[in-house]
């Protein structure tokens, strides 16, 4: 019978190229290196796709040629040469991308060498050709299909029951495209989860579930806490790619069981967990594997780099990790206090090792079982570029309080001097302008003083003005004065550009309330009104003094006998803040001044 139809078949063997079985041949070896291309270079879904597509015309071309009658010799060595190429390619791409083990694509590659062999001997001695028949072809589809689906590699967990949170994986693609978060389970799931939720350890479901176009298998660890559990973390694994992972996905995902089975035994998340906050895992950290001793028994390569930036050049693997951080320190090195017992595994503690000019931040994560702790993960990120900035943030800190305490020691200096020369002059009215000289350049420092807290050179004005004006009133009031200031409304934040000519605006108005307008007086009050509307600010300043009255026929006021004060305010005001002072008496008694101004550079809040 095969005989028979293997000459059949040869009768209707031509000579023809261009048909349209060897065309479609054709482009499908052409998509090879655009299969290569998109795969190496992360474009998975469109590899799977083109693969697919290449895969599946394999058996249309086929079928058109015994039905057209278009088998071709071209075409019978052209179709299973595509197929071998296509088949390696397949291997080898998702090999170099970390997606499938060395062993099967040796499996694969003897396969098609046997089959290379095998057919030349028996073509050579007993002239039989190995005939294309339907289970080899079933076994290449399979193949192909297999192979693509490797590309897409999803693991998910989620906290189900009614479903209060979700945890997406952060390096495949989801199983669940839409939140799940409030959703409630499938009623042909509440039979083993009330199982699951009278387990006091890991419950492996047994029966497979289809999750989209994937089948998972769930497990789940009861959440316990004084007896009681709580609630279930539901882990899903998908049955497609669990046998396909390399050593660093087998690792990572052991390593995941390990504290998922730790979670029922109330063993995580950890209790006494002395941790900085500062190394909060992520996906891009390193981790090792440790044993019982202390002795690596997996570091991944990330892991590895970690290291090697350190100074660290020998083979981790199959040595004490105390060992390998301690021969990286010098001897007079600093050593962080929680650095051996993370370099043992033997504490859920953070540190950082500080060697060959890097930085490296640990983390140890303690395995237990129920004897007791069985090894560690000890996770590792490279923070030199982060330590360096902070360091050159510290320097500018630094920096800049130093300049505002040379500053505020000059100001301070030529306030001395100011005093000095008050002191030794003997003329009244040169003894009171340089009293008011060394009371500006007082209030100058104060401001800087205020600047001085922050970095970033913005304050909060509130406070900074209470402490100036209430040195203001001091400076100006008898020994026998009592003068109370009330506050309404807020200033907000402001910079230096805008709080230093401000400063001087409200001193200059508050002393000379004190001076003029309770001159005579044991007590006054006076009351400063802020309205602010983003950089737009309104400023009232009342008094109970005696009034305009008392102040020039042109309705400014006067802090001395020079009108030094009022050309400050006017100037600032007018000039800087590009505003209006007006000056009006109270119909209580005393005087009113109120200030409209834009602010240059302050910030809305």
């Amino acid at each position: 019978m095969g005989q028979k139809d293997e000459g059949c078949a040869a009768d209707q063997v031509s000579d023809r190229i261009f048909t349209v079985p060897n065309i479609i041949s054709f482009v499908r070896l052409c998509l090879v290196p655009v299969f290569l291309v998109l795969l190496l270079n992360g474009f998975n879904v469109a590899a799977t796709l083109l693969y697919a597509l290449a895969a599946g015309t394999d058996w249309i071309d086929g079928q058109i040629a015994r039905r057209t009658n278009a088998v071709s010799r071209l075409g019978q060595l052209l179709d299973p040469a595509v197929d071998r190429i296509l088949m390696i390619s397949g291997v080898c791409g998702l090999f170099l991308v970390g997606r499938l083990p060395l062993w099967i694509i040796l499996v694969v590659l003897v396969r098609d060498l046997l089959l290379l062999v095998g057919g030349a001997v028996l073509l050579k001695r007993f002239r039989v050709r190995v005939a294309v028949i339907f289970p080899g072809k079933v076994a290449t589809t399979l193949l192909f299909v297999g192979f693509a689906g490797l590309l897409l590699i999803v693991q998910d967990g989620d906290g189900n029951y009614r479903i209060v949170e979700q945890c997406r994986p952060s390096t495949v693609m989801t199983l669940r495209i839409d939140d799940a978060v409030g959703a409630l389970v499938a009623p042909e799931m509440v039979g083993e989860l009330d199982a699951a939720m009278q387990s006091k350890t890991v419950f492996r479901s047994t029966v497979l579930r289809a999750v989209g176009k994937s089948t998972v298998c769930n497990v789940y660890a009861p959440v316990r806490h004084d007896g009681k559990t709580l609630g279930l973390v539901v882990r899903e694994t998908n049955m497609a790619t669990r046998e396909s992972n390399g050593r660093y996905e087998s690792e990572s995902i052991n390593a995941g069981k390990q504290l998922y089975e730790m979670i029922p035994r109330g063993q995580f998340p950890y209790v006494n967990a002395i941790m900085s906050q500062r190394h909060v895992a992520r996906v891009s950290d390193g981790f090792i594997m440790l044993t019982q001793e202390g002795i690596v028994r997996y570091a991944s390569p990330n892991a590895i780099s970690c290291f090697r930036r350190l100074g660290c050049l020998m083979t981790m693997q199959g040595h004490f990790l105390s060992e390998i951080g301690t021969d990286l320190l010098r001897r007079n090195d600093p050593v962080p206090e929680a650095l051996p017992m993370v370099l043992m595994g033997k504490d859920a503690v953070d540190s950082e090792i500080n060697a060959n000019r890097s930085a490296v931040s640990v983390r140890s994560l303690p395995l237990y079982d129920n004897n007791g702790r069985t090894g560690a993960i000890i996770l590792c990120r490279d923070v030199t570029e982060l330590r360096r900035r902070e360091v050159e943030l510290q320097t500018k800190n630094a920096t800049i309080s130093e300049i505002h305490h040379r500053v505020k020691n000059n100001l301070q200096a030529v306030s001395a001097l100011l005093r000095l020369q008050a002191r030794k002059t003997k003329s009244s009215e040169v003894k009171k302008e340089l009293e008011e000289a060394q009371r500006r350049v007082q209030t100058i420092a104060m401001v800087h003083e205020g600047l001085s807290q922050t970095a970033d050179e913005i304050v909060d004005f509130d406070k900074v003005i209470s402490n100036l004006l209430k040195m203001s009133v001091d400076l100006a009031t008898m020994c026998d004065q009592h003068i109370h200031i009330d506050y309404v409304g807020k200033f907000g934040m402001m910079p230096a550009q805008d709080a230093t000519p401000l400063s001087l605006v409200l001193t200059e108005l508050i002393t000379n309330c004190v001076e003029h307008g309770f001159e005579g007086r044991k007590e006054g009050h006076i009351t400063i009104s802020a309205g602010r509307s983003g950089n737009s600010l309104n400023v009232v300043v009342e008094d109970d003094g005696s009034g305009l009255a008392n102040e020039e026929h042109d309705g400014l006021a006067r802090s001395s006998g020079s009108g030094l004060g009022t050309q400050i305010i006017n100037t600032f005001v007018t000039n800087d803040f590009g505003g209006s002072v007006r000056w009006e008496p109270r119909h209580e008694g005393g005087t009113r001044v109120i200030l409209d101004m834009t602010l240059r550079a302050a910030q809305n809040e």
